[in-house]
Formats: C-alpha cells, structure tokens, sequence
C-alpha cells in the first residue's frame, strides 16, 4: 500500500508522488509554468514600515505531467501561496534562516488518488472513493461524507443487509453502526477500523470543527480506509494466508 501525494497534508513545498489518472505513472511539476500572483493586501502591505517576507501571500497555478512519454497526461492545480520563514543547518552543521514558497491546493483537476487501491476494488466503492479525492482539496466535510458512502459501500459488498428484522417481525432500516457491529461477527479487525472512520465522519458532518481540525479529521479517516480497503480486497492477503495455513497444515 503507498501514500501516492505523499505531501497531501498541507501546506506543501513541492508535489512527491502523485500519481497520473490516466496511467498511474508519476507526475512531475512543470517548474516553469508555477505561476505566483500576489493579492492586492499584499502589494499595499509592502510600503509598511514593519514589512516582512512572511507578508506575501496571493493565489498559485501549476501544472503537473506524467512523466511516461507514452502518456502525456497533464493535471492542473491551484490553490493559496505564502512566504514562510523556516530553519535549517548548512553542510557544515551551522544554523541558518531562509524563507520558502508554501502551497495551499484547493483546485486539481482532473482528480489524483491520494492512495494506492486494490486491483479488485468494487465499481462502486471505487466511485464514492473517487468523489471523496476529488472533494478532500476544497471541501474536508463532503469528502467526509463521500467517505462514509465507500464505507456503506464496501459493506454491501460484503454481504452485510441494509435492513434488519425487528423482534415484531418488520423489517427496518439498518444504522451504519449497527451494520458494522454486524460485519464485525465475522471480521472484527476490519469492523475496528470502519467504525473509526464511521466516528471521524459523525464529527466532521455534525459538530462543524474548526477548519484545521476537520483536516485533521479527514486526513486520519483516508489513511484508516486506505488500510481497511487492502484488507477487504487485495488478493495477496488472502493467497498469503492461504499459503501459511497449507504450511502450518503439512508442518513445512
């Protein structure tokens, strides 16, 4: 399993492996098509007499290409920029001060994955999936929301019933929760880390948290799915367990 923007907490310096939509090869930032507009506030703040670098800020476009020349494909992204100060210690181990370029993204298109799938990921959590990519850049609660729909999703495919019967005889709409306590009868490790993500997605819709903090929310929701999707779909788990048991069996 691998992180494809690795930098996907942001701000961000440079884009690390990112993956192409089309190939799946890396991408590669074009450096000379960066483009750095500074806001007006910026500009009227630069006549300041207390005027300092970490005042600059303004809007970025940058483009991103696949680097497998069979390919070609381009991804385009925007979002906020700013000067930031930061610390660091030369070849010789001496301190020194510089200042870098700190990018905020919220616009890529066309949408990148933020993880590596399973091969045999199901058409429609892999649609909810999508969604919530594409969303996680300007919108942390919808992507949350997309999310939870890959979660209902992958539960479907599992076999776990949308409706349970009550001690009435009727049938009736099954919760979220109650769906994966269900699911977790059979598989209590992967049940764990949905009702995780179940939780981070109730918080992030309902208690309308600080916008850093939702980020916070949604970065550890995607790396919890990314674990539970290669734990329901790739193949090499189970051909890895079958193999051990044939061992264990047989004693070598």
């Amino acid at each position: 399993m691998k992180f494809m923007a690795q930098n996907w907490k942001q701000p961000v310096t440079s884009f690390v492996d990112w993956q192409c939509p089309e190939c799946g090869d890396t991408l590669k930032e074009d450096r000379d098509n960066r483009q750095l507009l500074r806001s007006n506030k910026c500009k009227a703040d630069q006549n300041h007499d207390a005027w300092e670098p970490e005042w600059i800020d303004g809007r970025f476009s940058t483009s991103l290409h696949c680097e497998k020349s069979c390919c070609g494909s381009m991804v385009c992204v925007g979002g906020r920029w700013r000067v930031q100060r930061y610390e660091d210690y030369d070849e010789h181990g001496l301190p020194f001060e510089d200042y870098s370029n700190w990018l905020t993204v919220d616009t890529v298109s066309p949408s990148v994955k933020l993880f590596e799938t399973p091969i045999e990921l199901p058409n429609e959590v892999e649609r909810h999936l999508s969604r919530a990519f594409a969303l996680y850049w300007n919108d942390k609660a919808s992507c949350l929301n997309a999310l939870r729909a890959a979660l209902e999703a992958s539960l479907s495919e599992q076999g776990v019933p949308k409706k349970f019967k009550t001690k009435k005889g009727k049938f009736q709409d099954a919760k979220l929760h109650q769906r994966i306590e269900r699911f977790g009868k059979t598989n209590g490790t992967v049940a764990e880390l949905l009702m995780a993500i179940k939780w981070l997605g109730n918080q992030g819709s309902h208690d309308f948290d600080a916008e850093n903090t939702l980020a916070d929310k949604v970065d550890s929701a995607l790396t919890i799915m990314a674990v539970a999707l290669f734990e329901l779909y790739d193949p090499t788990k189970s051909e890895v367990q079958t193999l051990v048991k044939k061992i264990n069996k047989s004693k070598g």
